[in-house]
């Protein structure tokens, strides 16, 4: 996603929205959003390094067992560039949700992290509205073709790991061992 966004791929980003939602695990130390949200500021901090967050506005409820965190929430954050997200949070879902979606001025990015195979998939989609004949009825809506990306769908954590046992197989990590 960041290499499509860099070589301006889908235009002018527009919006960044997402579905995170599971059921559980609730938890009494932290709510919905600080344990949740991180992951999609991480995301979008790092396909957007430039963009400075303007105001965000958080909506969220409780429903189950006597904490009054929040379990549902959603977060809508303005950025200095016009950029907005809007991100949806709940532990109270049926289902396990992580779908991201990037829109832009030529094109959309769908991030399905749920699914298998075609995780990244970009649609040459959008709506364009004639200036002074904005009504709901004269939108020119776009469709295109559907692009689906092939690349290295190893897991970071296993990246990770492997990539620390490689290094202590090569001993530069031989000082975390003490000698006896």
């Amino acid at each position: 996603m960041k290499e499509l966004i860099e070589k301006n791929e889908i235009g002018k980003p527009f919006y960044y929205t997402s579905i995170r939602t599971n059921l559980g695990l609730i938890q009494k130390e932290v709510d919905v959003i600080w344990d949740l949200a991180p992951h999609d500021y991480s995301i979008i901090f790092s396909l957007f390094p430039n963009i400075k967050p303007v105001k965000t506005t958080i909506d969220g409820s409780f429903h189950v067992g006597e904490s009054q965190k929040k379990q549902i929430a959603n977060l809508v954050t303005h950025f200095d560039n016009g950029f907005t997200s809007y991100i949806h949070l709940s532990w109270l879902s049926p289902a396990k949700i992580r779908l991201i979606t990037i829109g832009g001025s030529d094109k959309m990015i769908l991030f399905d992290d749920i699914e298998p195979t075609e995780k990244v998939k970009i649609y040459d989609k959008k709506v364009h509205m004639k200036p002074g004949e904005m009504t709901p009825f004269k939108p020119i809506y776009r469709s295109g073709d559907v692009w689906i990306p092939s690349f290295d769908q190893t897991e970071a954590l296993y990246k990770e790991l492997d990539y620390l046992a490689q290094e202590m197989n090569q001993k530069k990590f031989s000082y975390l061992y003490r000698q006896s």
